[in-house]
Order: C-alpha cells, then structure tokens, then sequence
C-alpha cells in the first residue's frame, strides 16, 4: 500500500511540475498597440491641388494625449508599431481608422532629436478627401523631433514625437505638412 502511494505521490509531483514548468515557459501575451495622430496637410496653394486636411486618429497634441486608440478597439482601427534600439531606436508606426491617418518610418532616432536638429524619416498621409496617398519624397524627408518641456519622447516599445514635411506628393499635386503630432505605445521591440 506504501509503494503504491507513493508511485502516486510521485505521479501527481511530475505531473505537476511539468505543468508549472509550462505555463512558466509560455510566452506572455504581447500588450496590444495603440496610438494617436494629428497630422496636418495644408494647401499651399500652386502645386497643392486640394484643400487642406486634416488626419485625426484618437487625440493628440505636443503636451497632450487625450485618447489613444488600441489596435482593434474602434471599428475600422488599425494601428501597428515597432520602436526598436537602446540609445538610437528605428521606427515605424501605422495609426488608421476608416482609411484616415498615418504611417511614419524613421530609420534612426534618439532623445536628443529638436526642431533644430530632427531625425529624418518618411511620412504617409491620407483622408477621405485625399484621392489616395500622399507621400515623402526620399529627397525632401520629413523632421522628426521632440519639443521641449512635453511629454514627448522615445525609448524601447514606445515614441512621442512632432514632426513636419516640407513635401509630400500624390501624382501631380504636391502639399506639405505642418507641425502635426504621432503617439504609439506597446510597439514590438
């Protein structure tokens, strides 16, 4: 009866710990990404054959972010991030609801990117009203930077940032943005 009981203890002992042993090597589940974007296109006029637009996903400002959208939440949402590096960090950033928004791609950004000294990088834009994409021209990149006394920012898995493009271009018509606001947070890494 000992022996028997003990071949059952030791049972439910391995077979416990395998089963501790894993859930503790299951991977967690990934936080879900969200952002935000106010991005401006204005119409300056000549080349710019449309009216200035504006490209609202949640709510954003340089100081603010009143809502963050999380991929999936809102219908028609689709926001995708990854912010990877240490010092310097590559990003990319998608935030879109209903075909309205932004993609960004920097290729290298650090804290120390101002106004006056931006990290260059890509943009593209649309709304309802745009008649397609518009986007950087790889010989007029668009500024990113991060506005002093703000929140904006940038480490592993995450950015807040301002940015501006002096171009960017849909067939024939050629526009530019203002200074206009981008938040993503749990990005991959």
């Amino acid at each position: 009866m000992i022996m028997r009981l003990s071949r059952f203890a030791l049972a439910v002992v391995s077979t416990s710990f395998l089963a501790a042993t894993a859930i503790a090597c299951s991977d967690p589940v990934p936080p879900t990404p969200q952002g935000a974007c106010h991005a401006e296109l204005l119409s300056n006029g000549g080349a710019c054959t449309i009216t200035s637009q504006v490209a609202d996903v949640g709510s954003v400002t340089a100081t603010t972010k009143d809502r963050v959208v999380v991929a999936g939440d809102d219908a028609g949402s689709d926001i995708a991030c990854q912010v990877s590096g240490t010092s310097s960090f590559a990003v990319t950033g998608s935030a879109t609801v209903a075909g309205q928004g932004i993609h960004i791609s920097i290729p290298k950004i650090d804290s120390s990117a101002t106004k006056m000294a931006p990290a260059a990088g890509g943009v593209i834009f649309a709304t309802s009203q745009t008649g397609g994409a518009y986007s950087t021209p790889s010989a007029t990149p668009c500024a990113f930077y991060f506005k002093q006394g703000t929140g904006e920012g940038v480490a592993s898995g995450k950015i807040w940032v301002a940015f501006t493009c002096p171009t960017v271009v849909n067939d024939m018509s050629t526009c530019e943005i203002t200074e206009s606001f981008a938040i993503f947070e749990n990005c991959t890494e």
